[in-house]
Order: structure tokens, then C-alpha cells, then sequence
């Protein structure tokens, strides 16, 4: 490993090989803090810089917040040969590397629970509306419990007080037309998972919105029984009840019943229960992907029957993701040609915090360019025609499509052209039949309770 301390007129010195620059050879990442200062940048090699063809460092470690995207919008203007710079170059905060250093690398037993991982992944992409057959590693990456997952399977910590979330949501503003949004139980799940695998919740619950703390409290202690025993304690269930009245119609029999029974009372129960709006629709969700894996532990063979009640209940498909995986004999990663283990090898793939960028750019670089350029992703070199790779942080990435809402605007222009113009009016002209047969019904049941009201 090597460094060198230095301003931005050492970075250009670097880049034209004017000036050979005092390099200091370290043995690791904690010695770097001996020369970290507010002021200057450090410069770092991982390997010998002479025998490096780019004439970049492998990243900069900027000394505080302000020199950070103040020095993105210089290199922007002054390195405009290395455009975007983080595709070439990784830029850290120096109080995320101060942070990493601090960090407790203790071994967690993420393996027990990786078919959650992989679960919560494919569920996410179904109710995107992807079909099975469409999901690919790539596609995978394009979630966000993808990015969730790259933080746990790789124990990097570093960025938890950062609030992953947080960089989502401002992933969403210069990508609105993105197919998904950010899911507030999303968030919980994996909140969950946190507070399983290590004991205290790294999510606050600040970030966890519109839930009420009782909720939040019995859905992990549920979720820690089915972590440890494969079920709901009956303790446990009996308060769940009491939050839902008609679970008491499922007994101790409907686990050892057969399947086709499992499915019909589900289907009935999953229907009254999406009905009655006094029900806290995340325990709903909840519940009913428990009572759906306990038909076919450890799969993901229902999800088909969970998709109709997805716009009653955006969050489903995600809980039974979740769910099927904490099964401990859960075959997830086995699914689909060995879908799930692709996905986690790409997921473990080794990222050193100050390796070489393996993305397109950074969210933050993005931000900076699209100041003064909001069309600035069109110019930007990809890997792939269809998607950006974005790092959210540092060894943190996700996958963008990269269309513009111009291109998209022109894809519904062109799909409208595909139409002849009498499809189109006789469209219309149903779509104008229907309407008025909906006034007309509206005014027969306003004459039926005027009646009614005038007889009582």
C-alpha cells in the first residue's frame, strides 16, 4: 500500500507525471490516520503506483465533508479527461474511513439466514412486477434489498449511520420515473434482520415510519420465534390475536392439515382481513406470509397466490420473501437454476473500502454534475446500455435503468403510434360508456337512500 498527502495541485502533478511525488509506503488501512488531516487529501495505492498505467490514485480520502463535494465539482472541471472521476477513482470522506477503522469485524452468522437474503431480493423483483423467468443476477442488483444485503453479507457497517435509506430517497429524486419506490416495510424487514443477526436495531426507528411501536415490538418477537423454533409461540400468537380478531379461526389444526385446507382457509382469511380497514395493514402483511410459508416451508412456491392481493397490500410479497427464508431448511438459493447463489456470489464478491471503483459513478458525484447538467446521465459511459451502476457508498452499489424520461416519453409515443386511429376512438368511446354507467348507477342508489331516509 502507498500514499501521498497532498492538495489538488498534487492530484495534477500526479496525473501529468511532472513531478515525482514523496510516496510513503504503509502495511495497512490504521496507518493512514497518522497523516489524515482537516485540510489536505491523502492519495492511496494499493498496489506499487509506477506500475500503474492510469495515472489516477486508487482513491482519495478527502478531509471533511465541504473539501469532499467541493472537490467533486473541481475534478469535475479541472480532470474533465477521468469524466465521470468515480468511475476511475473512488472518493471517501475521510470520517467514513475514521469510521471503518473503528468498526468491530466480529464474525456474524449471516449463513443460517442468506435464503432471507435471496428471498426478500426475488419477491421484491415479483412485485415489480417481474416474472420469475425475467430475473436476472443484473436485475437483482437493480433492488434495493440488494444494497441491504451488500451491508450485512459484507459486515460494512461504516455507512449505517449514513441511513441507507436516506441515500435511497435521493437516489428516487434524480431517477423519479424508477420502477420501484422505497417501501417503509422494506425497511423493517430488514430492520429485523438486524436486530437477529446482531442483537440491536442498526435502523433506527426513526426510519421506519407509520408504524406504531406496539406493532413493531410483536413483529420481532414473532419473527424471533420462527427464527428459533420454525413458529409463532402460542404467547405470542395469542396477542397477535387480540390485534386481529379473526386469526382465533386459525387453530392448531391448520398446520397438520393438508395443503389444499392451508390454502382454502388462507385465501378466505386473507379476504376478510384486507376488508376490514381496522386492521394495522404492515401485521396483516405480516401474518398472512406466515401462514402462506407454513404451507410449503422454505419455498417460494406461493407466490402466484399472494399476487392478487398486492395493491390491497404492497408489502406481501416482501414478508413472505422474508418468511419462506427464515426456514431453516430453506432451499431458496437452490431455486431457479442456483438464481440465489449467483446472486449472493455477486454479493460477497470481495470490495476492499479503498479498492478501484467497480461502478459507472457515484450517487454523489451524480448530484454534483446534475447541478449544472440535469441531463448529465446521457453523457455517461456504461457498461451496459440499459442500466447505470451507481455506488451509493463506498463498495455500496445498485443498478439504475438508465433511461431518461425523454426516451421513456418516446417510448409511449411510439406505442401509441403502434395503434390505428379507430382502436383509439373506440376505446374512447367505451371508456365514455362506461363513465356514464357509473353516473347512473351513483344516481340510482342517491334516489334509493332518498327513499329510504324519507320511510324512516
Amino acid at each position: 500500500m502507498w500514499i501521498v498527502k497532498g492538495n489538488r495541485e498534487n492530484l495534477l502533478d500526479l496525473i501529468d507525471r511532472k513531478k515525482t511525488s514523496d510516496f510513503i509506503a504503509i502495511n495497512s488501512y490504521q496507518d493512514i490516520n497518522k497523516y489524515i488531516n482537516r485540510y489536505d487529501n491523502v492519495f492511496y495505492w494499493e498496489n506499487d503506483p509506477f506500475n500503474k498505467n492510469i495515472p489516477l490514485p486508487d482513491a482519495v480520502i478527502c478531509g471533511n465533508e465541504l473539501r469532499y463535494r467541493d472537490f467533486l465539482a473541481w475534478v469535475s472541471t479541472y480532470v474533465s479527461q477521468f469524466r465521470p472521476f468515480t468511475a476511475f477513482s473512488r472518493v471517501i470522506e475521510v470520517q467514513h474511513l475514521l469510521k471503518y477503522l473503528k468498526v468491530n469485524k466480529n464474525y456474524f452468522d449471516t449463513h443460517s439466514i442468506n435464503n432471507s437474503f435471496t428471498g426478500i431480493i426475488i419477491s421484491e423483483l415479483i412485485s415489480n412486477k417481474y416474472s420469475y423467468s425475467q430475473i436476472t443476477p443484473q436485475l437483482a442488483k437493480s433492488t434495493y434489498s440488494y444494497v441491504f444485503a451488500q451491508v450485512y453479507l459484507d459486515r460494512n457497517f461504516t455507512f449505517l449511520d449514513q441511513d441507507i435509506s436516506s441515500a435511497i430517497r435521493r437516489l428516487e429524486v434524480l431517477f423519479p420515473y424508477r420502477k420501484n419506490r422505497l417501501d417503509n416495510d422494506l425497511v423493517l424487514i430488514w430492520n429485523m434482520i438486524s436486530m437477529i443477526l446482531f442483537g440491536n436495531n442498526l435502523y433506527s426507528t426513526r426510519s421506519i415510519m407509520n408504524i406504531d411501536l406496539r406493532i413493531y415490538n410483536l413483529i420481532f418477537e414473532a419473527t424471533y420465534d420462527i427464527r428459533e423454533t420454525g413458529k409463532i409461540a402460542n404467547s405470542i400468537w395469542k396477542l397477535l390475536i387480540k390485534e386481529i380478531p379473526l386469526l382465533s379461526t386459525v387453530d392448531d389444526e391448520f398446520e397438520l392439515s393438508t395443503r389444499e385446507f392451508k390454502v382454502a382457509v388462507f385465501e378466505k382469511l386473507i379476504r376478510d382481513l384486507i376488508y376490514n380497514r381496522a386492521y394495522d395493514k404492515t401485521l396483516i402483511s405480516f401474518v398472512a406470509s406466515y401462514l402462506i410459508s407454513k404451507i410449503a416451508p422454505g419455498s417460494l412456491k406461493y407466490l402466484d397466490l399472494l399476487i392478487p392481493y398486492q395493491n390491497q397490500l404492497p408489502s406481501l410479497l416482501l414478508w413472505y420473501g422474508f418468511m419462506s427464508g427464515l426456514n431453516l431448511s430453506a432451499q431458496i438459493n437452490n431455486y431457479g437454476d442456483s438464481l440465489g447463489w449467483r446472486i449472493l456470489r455477486d454479493i460477497e464478491t470481495n470490495k476492499k473500502l479503498l479498492s478501484l471503483p467497480s461502478c459507472d459513478i457515484s450517487l454523489d458525484e451524480l448530484e454534483v454534475l446534475s447541478i449544472s447538467n440535469p441531463n448529465v446521465i446521457k453523457n455517461i459511459r456504461k457498461d451496459n446500455d440499459e442500466y447505470i451502476n451507481i455506488e451509493l457508498f463506498p463498495s455500496i452499489e445498485i443498478y439504475v435503468n438508465a433511461k431518461t424520461n425523454d426516451s421513456i416519453n418516446s417510448e409511449i409515443k411510439s406505442s401509441i403510434d403502434e395503434y390505428d386511429k379507430s382502436d383509439l376512438l373506440n376505446l374512447t368511446k367505451k371508456l365514455t360508456e362506461a363513465l356514464n354507467l357509473i353516473q347512473i348507477m351513483k344516481k340510482k342508489d342517491s334516489k334509493r337512500d332518498v327513499k329510504k331516509n324519507l320511510r324512516n
